[in-house]
């Protein structure tokens, strides 16, 4: 049955709602008309010559839409520059998107573009410096050829892959880096243990970087049942650390399994059998700096099993529901496991890791959202939740304006807190071009909020009395303009220091009982090639407490008071090697 239908615009679409119910539960359907939308443009190089050969690539920003990054990825539209650097994009969505130039020789930039979309939008690459160096055996000096060396350089606006091969004389090289990157390097070859620097402090401009690789250890673990018997053809996922070791491997007739080239370190081991899982102790492994070709045993035992039913608080069955389980000791295995309902509400999944405890997590568009910590009893098999009832979900919609009441396009709205023992954190959005949000699937009662905005003063409101299975209408979000303030960070021997990362935090007034500011806000920014940086949506005469650090330079710390005319400036001081 139709109850309603309304228009409206969703990220800059228009969208057409339709509100009904069938056999008593809400259905929503929102149907969206999207326009479209181009993007032109030109590359250039830091003289303002154009950039032949630059891949540009734009899509939605993940931060303004709705829909999850792998969705947003398959409406990613690139184009490459030609010989003036010139560049055209076409059946772009009229909303925010970001916008990326790469070249292998020049670290990559990034840029928001906000709708309506300009005429021309201009990108600058600057020159990559060159890193090279060798790798070696570290016990005997030998070059070691073939070893693939990677790059990952990130900063606050994106990410680039840098990757070379070590020749027969174990020399490497790699172009287009940046100073002010953030760097993580890894290295892998057959007949060695990868090698990671998770800092990137290793890998320096020039010639003369040496990267030395070690054979590694051997684990062979045997696993058995608990009977004690081995157990053959079984397949076992092993991670750890970091990201260098994550396999797969299957137990042989004696229940053995062997991991080459691994170095000291806690390893995640999970059983991927959907009936069996490890013994408690044994879903850790840990070798000692001081072992030599470790061997473990690892015991099995049945999986832990858990079953519920989802039900409406009259009782009738909701089936389609489905219900996620996230072990936090699990999680670096990618331990979400999930389940959906069937017919009569009822759900029943396995292969869980056996541990104190489990988050419960429920989310679906017509039913506020749970997220539930079950406490396991030690030594059962099969956990039985019973009925789980669901509360319909109520809903809000709004705009945010400033205080001249014009729209504000962009601002985030996080809400902070909801009524229920078990309600589930919600994901923020955003407001869109005329300043309008809807927030959906939360438990009926009152809920406060947090908004931000750029160059807005962020705030926190309280939104009353939601009604379950009703949108309340008309939200209005007001948000006083903040001031932009300029500064600058240079080094110890004062000079302007780029690349460094600037984390800026609101303080309490003095003399008002050490009360928080409407928004604890906190912010990170990165300073640009003459050290420069911008702090924007400041309250004016705000007491801002500011830290600044570039690793291999120095950190600074200072308190100031927001002024829109004074310029902040702050002085790196070198950082003393512990001990």
């Amino acid at each position: 049955m139709l109850i309603e239908a309304r228009e409206g615009t969703r990220y800059g679409q228009r969208t057409t709602t339709f509100v009904g119910r069938h056999d008593g539960d809400p259905i929503e359907t929102v149907i969206v008309i999207a326009p479209t939308a181009v993007l032109a443009g030109r590359v250039v190089d830091e003289q303002g010559q154009g950039l032949a050969g630059v891949r540009v690539a734009a899509m939605p920003n993940p931060q303004e839409a709705d829909e999850d990054v792998g969705a947003l990825a398959r409406t990613l539209r690139a184009a490459t520059t030609d010989r003036q650097g010139r560049f055209r994009l076409t059946d772009l969505a009229p909303v925010e998107t970001l916008l990326s130039a790469s070249r292998e020789d020049r670290p990559m930039t990034m840029t928001r573009v906000q709708t309506p979309f300009p005429d021309s939008v201009d990108l600058q690459m600057i020159a990559g410096r060159r890193s090279a160096g060798s790798i070696r055996d570290a016990t005997s000096g030998a070059p070691v050829a073939s070893a693939v060396i990677t790059v990952v350089a990130g900063s606050l606006t994106g990410a680039q892959l840098f990757r070379a091969t070590s020749d027969a004389e174990g020399r490497f090289e790699l172009r287009g880096l940046s100073d002010g990157l953030q760097k993580v390097v890894t290295v892998r070859h057959p007949d060695y243990a990868p090698w990671a620097d998770q800092f990137g402090s290793s890998l320096h401009a020039g010639t003369d970087n040496e990267i030395l690789l070690v054979r590694g250890l051997q684990l062979t673990a045997t696993v058995v049942d608990p009977s004690e018997r081995p157990v053959a053809g079984l397949s076992i996922r092993l991670k750890g650390p970091g990201s260098l070791v994550d396999a797969t491997f299957q137990t042989d007739e004696a229940g053995q399994f062997v991991a080459p080239r691994i170095l000291p370190g806690i390893y995640f081991v999970r059983c991927l059998d959907a009936l069996h899982a490890f013994h408690g102790d044994d879903q850790l492994i840990r070798i000692d700096d001081d072992e030599s070709d470790p061997t473990r045993c690892l015991r099995l035992q049945p999986s832990l099993q858990i079953q519920g039913r989802t039900r409406r608080a009259d009782g009738k069955a909701i089936a389609g529901i489905e219900v996620e389980f996230i072990d936090e000791d699990d999680a670096l295995l990618g331990g979400v496991h999930r389940t959906t309902s069937g017919p009569d509400g009822g759900f029943r999944i396995g292969d869980l890791p056996r541990s104190e405890g489990l988050w419960m997590r429920i989310s679906d568009p017509a039913y506020a959202r749970m997220a539930r910590w079950l406490c396991l009893p030690a030594g059962i098999d099969l956990h039985d939740l019973g009925d789980i009832l669901l509360e319909p979900a109520a809903a809000f919609e709004g705009r945010v304006i400033d205080a001249r009441k014009s729209a504000i396009a962009g601002a985030e709205i996080r809400i902070v807190d909801l009524p229920g023992a078990h309600a589930s954190p919600t994901p923020p959005t955003r407001s869109g071009p005329d300043g309008d949000f809807a927030i959906h699937g939360l438990p009926p009662g009152e809920v406060d909020i947090e908004v931000t905005a750029e160059n807005h003063v962020g705030r926190r409101f309280r939104v009353i009395q939601l009604v379950a299975n009703q949108t309340r209408p008309d939200v209005t979000l007001t948000l006083e303009d903040g001031i932009e303030l300029m500064g600058q960070v240079l080094g110890p021997d004062d000079k302007p220091v780029a690349g460094a990362f600037i984390r800026s935090r609101i303080l309490p007034q003095p003399g008002i009982g050490g009360a928080p500011p409407p928004v604890v806000e906190q912010r990170l920014v990165e300073s640009a090639s003459d050290g420069s940086f911008q702090l924007r949506g400041i309250p004016p005469g705000a007491r801002l407490f500011l830290h600044a650090v570039r690793a291999e330079v120095g950190a600074a710390t200072q308190v100031v008071e927001a002024s829109a005319e004074e310029s902040i400036q702050l002085q790196l001081k070198t950082i003393a090697p512990p001990g």
